[in-house]
């Protein structure tokens, strides 16, 4: 999608949904009202293989903790893109550590609150 002829359709939400079920980085290209779009982030969020599309999500839909918590369910979760608030909640870092365990880089990128109350620094660092 990314192609100079594409760009007519780049704002058209069929084909955005189908785009990036197809593969999720064409997200990145889809016009920026479509990236505020719940039901097009949902789907790229889900079709996500190697990296994740949550730096790219609108404003409006980085304050969805629904969209969160899926993001959570990725090989490994953009958390350095998550909201504070985000950063700083027990069930998405409970959620992190349940599929991916205490080593998690996704981690790092937590509130000290949250790194404190599950020891993740230590286990980030080796200890």
């Amino acid at each position: 999608m990314h192609y100079e002829e594409m760009k007519p359709y780049r704002s058209d939400k069929e084909i955005a949904l189908w785009a990036c079920e197809v593969n999720a980085g064409n997200f990145a290209y889809i016009d920026g009202q479509l990236q505020d779009d719940y039901q097009v982030a949902e789907i790229a969020i889900k079709n996500t293989r190697n990296s994740s599309v949550y730096s790219w999500l609108g404003p409006t839909l980085k304050e969805n903790r629904q969209l969160a918590l899926l993001e959570c369910e990725h090989e490994r979760p953009d958390t350095e893109n998550f909201i504070d608030a985000f950063r700083n909640d027990d069930e998405i870092a409970e959620k992190i550590i349940r599929l991916h365990g205490k080593k998690s880089w996704s981690l790092y990128w937590m509130s000290e609150r949250i790194q404190k109350k599950y020891m993740v620094g230590r286990c980030l660092n080796g200890v």
